[in-house]
């Protein structure tokens, strides 16, 4: 018996392992299968996860950006409501000196006009006595 059972126990031995090896492999496909389909859940869950977050940081962003405009705009009305009471400010200083301006003119005028007239006095007093002088 010698070789032949050799033969055998070794062909037996081979179909043995192989079949444990075939086994293996399958529990190993089974086991990457598994770890696959965990690892599409886990990304399915956390695609969805990161859409949440990034759908509310996205509505939080707006809603700080609306606050923030809305405090633009209701700085602008008051710079705004500023600007016109400096602006009339301005307009009523400008029109004082105007009117001042305007009086001194009339003021300078009036004394020009009444200087005019005692110089045309004093040219006729004047007159009248270098032709009294001169007769």
């Amino acid at each position: 018996m010698g070789m032949a059972d050799d033969m055998r126990n070794l062909a037996q031995e081979i179909a043995n392992s192989f079949q444990a090896r075939v086994t293996r492999v399958e529990a190993l496909r089974q086991e990457t299968a598994a770890m696959l389909k965990r690892f599409q859940q886990e990304m399915k869950n956390m695609r969805q996860d990161l859409g949440r977050f990034l759908s509310n940081a996205e509505a939080s962003r707006k809603g700080e950006f609306r606050a923030l405009h809305r405090g633009i705009r209701a700085r602008q009305e008051e710079r705004k409501g500023e600007f016109r009471a400096l602006h009339r400010g301005i307009r009523a200083r400008q029109e004082e000196r105007n009117r001042g301006v305007a009086g001194m003119l009339n003021g300078f005028r009036r004394e020009r006009h009444t200087m005019a007239s005692h110089w045309q006095n004093m040219a006729a007093t004047m007159g009248k006595r270098r032709a009294s002088a001169t007769r």
